[in-house]
């Protein structure tokens, strides 16, 4: 045998085991595919698991924000995107206490802690509010929100003593122009309301666009888009999630939606960054195509019009009043796209004392709170009492602030000492504004004592 193939077999045999040796070559062979399989498990699975839990965990004791978020569901609709259902009881944190408040949703699924009859009573004038979160602002107990202490101003000034005014709240978390006139179509008009007030924010346009539920075609036609509903069993379970949200704020389609999660201490962020956001969003956004935000005026304007029309064709007056809130220069935009529309506006600008004052909103949010609430209240009570179909009669700010005080002391839950005169209502007058404004929850404190 030559040397060329002895040192072939030699190499051949390395290569090759033997009979004898084939299954501890076979056990080897079967571990190191096991180590393989565990190592691709623990650096694929177990590793980015961990640095998710760890991440999810910090957020979660980090930033309690996240989870006001989560906590609050809208439930998914079939012709809106979300709203609110009827008849539910929960709580939420104040943004600057973290102290739990109950959250209501009445018989019409309004958050408000007092039920209203179906049918509308005899000696009635229902007044609407229609909008979103500063509207409804979950951030307070109920009875601080925007819709009672204007109903009690109504009440309390009111000329024929036999006339009675519910202030209904449609507002809605989250609602722009668009769910806000679907809202009205499907809710409001039911209810009969005899005066409506759109309160309109800076993110009712953007919404718009954003949602695609309404579109005008070529004839003038309002198109009503099927509705994309969030009920997956995968997104409920993210949604879960204090990291799929801040994730997803990190995204420029959401950036806007999100924008209080990017920043866990809300005071430091100043208000010329959230002027900028706002002025530049459709570049933020990347709707920096003008005829975008052209159709959205359109279809805007065409909206708050079709709700103004339905009330004032049953005898009824519609106002559009803006929050301060955002730049200046978009709410004067807006104005003057309303007042060329011919709608009446209430201007809460000079109440406020300009955009964005800090006084009257929460710390570690940027909506109004208790302060601003019932400054709102008070503007649009002034205009209203102007309006001299509607039978209320004006009043100076003295006796404004004394009813509100009488108010006030009841609901000290409010923390509203703005209108303070030094006396207290008596208590068979409390009690009677604690069961006409918050019955609901009167019930469910007897209940709970009786249990």
């Amino acid at each position: 045998m030559r040397v060329s193939e002895i040192n072939f077999m030699k190499k051949k045999s390395t290569l090759k085991p033997s009979d004898s040796d084939k299954p501890s070559f076979l056990k080897k062979l079967k571990i190191k595919a096991k180590k393989a399989t565990l190592y691709s498990f623990i650096y694929g699975v177990v590793v980015p698991l961990s640095i998710a839990g760890g991440f999810e965990t910090y957020l979660r004791c980090t930033r309690p924000d996240i989870g006001d978020l989560i906590n609050y569901r809208n439930i998914p609709h079939i012709s809106r995107i979300f709203g609110n259902d009827s008849d539910t009881i929960r709580t939420y944190p104040h943004p600057d206490t973290r102290e739990e408040h109950l959250m209501i949703h009445n018989n019409f699924a309004l958050r408000q802690h007092r039920n209203f009859s179906i049918d509308k009573p005899e000696n009635t004038i229902r007044v609407g509010l229609l909008g979103d979160s500063f509207t409804d602002n979950i951030r307070m107990p109920g009875v601080c929100s925007l819709s009672e202490p204007l109903d009690y101003l109504l009440n309390t000034f009111k000329i024929d003593e036999g006339i009675n005014y519910e202030v209904l709240n449609f507002g809605v978390n989250g609602y722009g122009t668009d769910q806000t006139y679907l809202l009205y179509l499907e809710e409001g008009i039911e209810q009969g309301l005899d005066q409506a007030i759109y309160v309109y924010c800076y993110n009712d346009l953007p919404e718009i666009i954003l949602n695609k539920l309404i579109e005008i075609d070529e004839s003038g036609n309002i198109i009503h888009n099927p509705s994309k509903m969030r009920d997956s069993l995968n997104q409920n379970l993210l949604r879960k999630l204090y990291s799929y949200h801040f994730v997803k704020s990190l995204s420029s389609e959401n950036k806007y939606r999100y924008s209080n999660l990017l920043k866990s201490d809300f005071a430091d962020w100043t208000e010329n960054k959230r002027d900028e956001r706002y002025t530049k969003f459709w570049e933020n956004g990347g709707l920096n195509n003008f005829s975008q935000e052209e159709t959205a005026v359109h279809i805007f304007t065409r909206l708050v019009n079709e709700i103004r029309s339905d009330v004032e064709g049953r005898g009824g007056e519609f106002y559009a009043t803006l929050v301060p809130y955002g730049t200046e220069d978009h709410n004067e935009k807006v104005e003057r796209i309303l007042q060329t529309e011919n709608i009446a506006v209430i201007n809460l600008e000079s109440f406020f004392d300009g955009i964005n004052n800090p006084y009257y909103k929460f710390v570690n949010d940027g909506h109004w709170n208790e302060k601003g609430t019932a400054l709102a209240a008070v503007s649009l009570f002034k205009r209203l009492s102007q309006n001299e179909n509607l039978g209320i009669r004006e009043a100076t700010d003295k006796e404004i602030t004394s009813a509100l005080s009488d108010f006030y002391s009841t609901f000290t839950v409010c923390g509203v000492n703005d209108y303070a005169d030094g006396t207290l209502p008596t208590t068979q007058f409390s009690e009677a504004l604690r069961e006409r404004y918050i019955p609901l929850e009167l019930n469910l404190e007897q209940n709970q004592s009786n249990n």
